[in-house]
């Protein structure tokens, strides 16, 4: 017995599918690859896949409950049924009988009768296929609760999806957004436009608005902007934010707009800044931010 030199194999597929950003259409990429790097992901994946569904209702009656264990608890950037989504039930279950693996009953069934998915959205609602009532249900928090939509709706869309659904109503604003009166009023890739109208609610004692509208209405602008740059399931969090006031903001100047820009946009970190103007182009404050990128 030799002893070498610990060798990175070289497979020209995965040199290929690292460059694929969406996980499912990276996944998709090497399994369809005939060789041994797509032979050994085609044995993992689809057997994975099988197994989590033959554990429902073993081990719980809500898919979604094996997903978020996965997620939260071994760190996966989606769950075996969001994966299953992605890769598309019904081609996955017939390449599962193509390599002579038992399918679910459940699972054969939820086809059968035209559920083509585990997740859908409804409303702006992510809700998730239950075997046991054989229809869709809403996920419930861990406190009972059934979490916010916007939450939900965010993971199973890109940013750029999300945020143009909260333009047009179809996905609620967030409760910040409720509570502080402003608007998402443009959106595209990278570049995100808020406006709000101040009055004496938002002053402080000093008889101005108050820096914190400022400072949220930038948060906001500024996260939005990046948002719009991340694939479904990629989330983000502020690290740091700077934000320059250069002159006081009060009612009489009427709304007032936020306008942020992404600046970069890295594998776990991204910037963007903003400035808040009146309707003559007048600044009121401007900033930077960066944010943390990671799967939700």
């Amino acid at each position: 017995m030799e002893y070498r030199e610990r060798r990175e194999p070289a497979i020209a597929s995965i040199n290929e599918a690292l460059k694929i950003e969406s996980l499912g259409r990276r996944l998709e990429f090497v399994l369809a690859q005939d060789d041994k790097a797509g032979a050994l992901t085609r044995h993992i994946v689809y057997n994975s896949l099988a197994y989590a569904a033959r554990r429902v209702p073993e081990i719980t009656d809500q898919i979604i409950n094996v997903d978020n264990a996965l997620r939260w608890g071994y760190a996966y950037e989606m769950g075996p049924f969001e994966m299953w989504d992605a890769l598309g039930v019904g081609k996955t279950i017939e390449a599962m009988k193509a390599n002579k693996i038992d399918v679910a009953p459940w699972v054969k069934e939820m086809l059968a009768t035209g559920h083509e998915t585990f997740y859908r959205l409804d409303q702006g609602r992510l809700i998730h296929y239950d075997p046991a009532h054989k229809t869709y249900v809403a996920g419930q928090a861990a406190n009972g609760e059934t979490p916010a939509p916007t939450v939900r709706a965010r993971y199973a869309l890109s940013g750029l999806e999300y945020m143009r659904q909260v333009m047009t109503g179809e996905v609620p604003p967030s409760g910040m957004g409720q509570l502080m009166n402003f608007k998402l009023v443009e959106v595209s890739e990278g570049r995100a436009v808020f406006t709000i109208e101040p009055d004496e609610r938002h002053y402080n004692g000093l008889g101005i608005v108050h820096g914190g509208l400022a400072a949220t209405l930038l948060d906001s602008a500024l996260g939005c902007a990046i948002n719009t740059m991340m694939p479904a399931g990629k989330i983000f969090t502020t690290l740091e934010m700077k934000i320059n006031y250069v002159r006081p903001i009060r009612r009489e100047i009427g709304e007032v707009r936020c306008e942020a820009s992404v600046i970069y946009v890295g594998g776990r970190v991204a910037t963007a800044e903003g400035r808040i103007l009146d309707a003559s182009g007048r600044l009121y404050a401007h900033g930077t931010a960066t944010c943390m990128l990671f799967r939700g």
